[in-house]
């Protein structure tokens, strides 16, 4: 699942919540409790990962850029800031 994402003129800023589920049948879906999250930088010109920030809980909302930095928090109640 990928959250609301934030960009400048370089870089998109991606949000992901990490959320296995697993079909068992037609009917059913079995879900993993455990979900993590990350926040991911992508180049806007050429679509290459930039960086990758992983975290042991959900990356939820979107996330304001403030110069060169992202904010976003984590559904563990974390307010982190990256380059």
């Amino acid at each position: 699942m990928i959250a609301p994402m934030a960009a400048n003129k370089t870089t998109v800023f991606v949000p992901v919540v990490n959320h296995p589920l697993t079909i068992e049948s037609g009917a059913e879906i079995g879900e993993s409790a455990e979900m993590t999250g990350e926040m991911v930088a992508i180049d806007i010109a050429t679509g290459k990962v930039l960086w990758n920030a992983e975290y042991p809980t959900p990356a939820f909302g979107a996330p304001p850029l403030v110069n060169t930095r992202v904010f976003f928090a984590t559904f563990g109640g974390a307010v982190r800031g990256l380059p």
